[in-house]
């Protein structure tokens, strides 16, 4: 039963005269003070998001435990650093496409053909997740699996050999020395795979080891695929052959680096 049918007219009448001028009194002090609580709150997690991405003090990381939920419902999470003192090495994506003719074509991905600028940084996160501990291994072969497909498939190839390039950034002492930014041993290729593509379910299989083996004399190293352009990464070298890949690469649910 509610409170108006156990009390009587006037002694209902009596409790709202006394009730509703306190709420009135300190609604509106309350409410200043929630919003104002909140709001501190909420910029203690923007700025805790960063903050808290090693390398960070304990302290700081036992804070995140306060704000870590709430970020990541909102999406609040970005773990934006700046690259000095150690800028990390850049990561690129080499391909050498085998077209129907036999003819092959060499090319890098992102470059500078990519535009807008949008459409480039996408690429340029397609290649950096190559190198990012974020992803399962699973993942990553899926990711190069679809660049393969892609790649074959805008350009009409038969097969494309894949490789990660790493461009390491020259120390100070390297570059007093001569040294430039685009110098070749600061380069280096880790071989992602060759891939066959597939017309009628248009996507590109990974060859198996003894085919490669089979067939690493005849192909040309990738390495020297490399000479059609090596200039920095830091520039994003022009390929002869620009893509843009329709890809979407969804961030992970942990937290970035």
């Amino acid at each position: 039963m509610s409170t108006k049918r156990l009390l009587p007219p006037a002694a209902w009448r009596a409790l709202r005269s006394r009730v509703i001028p306190i709420v009135r009194r300190w609604s509106r002090p309350a409410g200043f003070v929630l919003v104002n609580l909140w709001l501190v709150y909420h910029l203690a997690a923007i700025v805790l998001a960063p903050w808290s991405v090693p390398p960070a003090s304990r302290l700081v990381q036992n804070s995140w435990r306060a704000v870590g939920v709430y970020d990541q419902a909102l999406f609040l999470n970005h773990g934006y650093h700046y690259f000095a003192p150690e800028p990390g090495n850049s990561t690129l994506l080499g391909y050498v496409l085998e077209m129907p003719d036999g003819s092959l074509q060499t090319g890098r991905i992102p470059n500078r053909q990519i535009h807008p600028r949008l459409l480039y940084h996408r690429h340029f996160m397609l290649t950096e997740s190559l190198a990012s501990d974020d992803w399962s291994p699973q993942v990553r072969d899926e990711l190069v699996q679809a660049m393969a497909s892609e790649l074959c498939r805008e350009h009409g190839a038969r097969r494309v050999t894949l490789s990660r390039v790493s461009h390491e950034l020259p120390s100070m002492e390297f570059v007093r020395a001569g040294g430039t930014l685009d110098d070749p041993e600061k380069y280096s290729e880790e071989p992602l795979g060759r891939f066959s593509y597939d017309d009628q379910t248009q996507t590109a299989q990974l060859e198996s080891p003894a085919g490669l083996e089979a067939e690493r004399d005849d192909t040309p190293p990738l390495a020297n695929a490399r000479s059609a352009d090596t200039r920095p990464a830091d520039t994003r070298p022009t390929s002869a052959t620009g893509l843009a890949i329709p890809i979407e690469i969804v961030p992970a649910p942990d937290r970035a680096k």
